[in-house]
């Protein structure tokens, strides 16, 4: 339900496989982590899955949006980030350029400016990359700190 549902906070998925024994192994796994969902999240799940034509036409809807923003942005930045637009999805792999480590970078992103990206490092990836999430209806004022950050740095 977190990513083309936006609702990352339900913590209700599903797991599609055809190996068995692959199953088997994760249904084992899920005993130790969890007996079962909240029921207010098995209820809420419920409610979204029966208006998904709504919710996911205006979950499009934001991406495309937002899309359209970032694709502008990273032209106008392409000196110091290479962007590669992602095929599916509401989250991008993005390269910083820029000779600062990326989790520096971020962090005084996060300090400066409010305006949260996840370096490269978070998941034991060794490059200068972040995580960006475009699938929120602030992104123009997220962008708007993000450029305020680069000018204010001279980056």
């Amino acid at each position: 339900m977190s990513k083309a549902f936006g609702m990352a906070g339900l913590r209700i998925g599903w797991v599609i496989c055809q190996d068995k024994r692959m199953l088997k192994k994760i249904e084992y796994m899920k005993h130790y982590t969890s007996i079962c969902n909240s029921a207010p999240s098995e209820i809420l799940t419920i409610i979204s899955l029966r208006n998904k034509d709504v919710i996911l036409k205006r979950n499009n809807q934001i991406v495309t949006d937002n899309l359209k923003l970032l694709d502008q942005f990273f032209i106008d930045y392409v000196n110091i980030i290479e962007w590669v637009r992602p095929q599916g999805g509401c989250v991008g792999f993005v390269k910083y350029k820029g000779a600062e480590p990326i989790d520096s970078f971020c962090e005084r992103l996060m300090y400066k400016q409010h305006t949260l990206l996840i370096p490269a490092s978070i998941y034991s990836y060794n490059s200068n990359h972040f995580r960006i999430g475009f699938g929120r209806k602030n992104m123009p004022e997220c962008l708007d700190q993000f450029k305020a950050f680069l000018h204010h740095e001279n980056i």
